[in-house]
C-alpha cells in the first residue's frame, strides 16, 4: 500500500480546477488524516465562489488513531510506519 497525494500541487485557481474537485469526490466516503482541515478548507473555497459544500461522509484517520492509540505522535508518517505503509513525506505534503 502506498500513500499518494490526491492531486498534484498547482498554481491553478481553485475556481478554474473544482469541476475536476468535484468529480473526483462526488458521492463518495472520503478519508483523510486530519479531515477537518481538508475537508474544511475545500468548502470555504467552493463557499467563496458561491458553490454549493460538500455533504460526504468523511471519515478523519487522525480521530481514527487517537480512539485506537495512547502515543505521542499520531502524524501520518508515524501511523504508517507502525503498519508498514510507505509514506514520503516530500510527495504527502
Amino acid at each position: 500500500m502506498k500513500v499518494l497525494p490526491l492531486l498534484p500541487i498547482s498554481k491553478t485557481a481553485f475556481e478554474e480546477c473544482k469541476d475536476e474537485i468535484l468529480d473526483f469526490v462526488r458521492g463518495r466516503i472520503l478519508v483523510a488524516h486530519n479531515a477537518s482541515f481538508d475537508f474544511g478548507f475545500l468548502n470555504e473555497e467552493l463557499k467563496r465562489i458561491n458553490e454549493k459544500p460538500l455533504d460526504n461522509i468523511v471519515i478523519d484517520t487522525l480521530d481514527l488513531a487517537r480512539s485506537m492509540f495512547k502515543r505521542r505522535s499520531y502524524r501520518l508518517g508515524n501511523i504508517a510506519k507502525q503498519y508498514g505503509v510507505e509514506y514520503d513525506e516530500e510527495v504527502a505534503h
